[in-house]
């Protein structure tokens, strides 16, 4: 996204520091550092103040834990999802 919104600043959080690090990397090798930042955080400890959140990759991990695979499609509807 950095790549296609040079207006834009953009801030990365996970929990996982390998992941982390490797965003550092590829936004240096990108030439974005100027406008990512990406810090070790949960999903309730980051700080700041933003105009988007968005949440990847972590669905099937809400889902496994909260709700049981069965119940999935009454929850989702699968033209939502992309």
């Amino acid at each position: 996204m950095a790549k296609h919104y040079s207006n834009a600043t953009f801030s990365g959080f996970d929990y996982h520091t390998p992941s982390i690090e490797i965003c550092r990397l590829r936004a240096r090798d990108e030439g974005l550092e100027d406008r990512t930042r990406f810090e070790v955080a949960d999903a309730k400890s980051y700080e700041g103040s933003f105009d988007l959140i968005c949440f990847f990759d972590c669905c099937m991990i809400w889902v496994i834990l909260l709700v049981s695979p069965a119940t999935l499609g009454s929850i989702l509807r699968m033209e939502d999802l992309y």
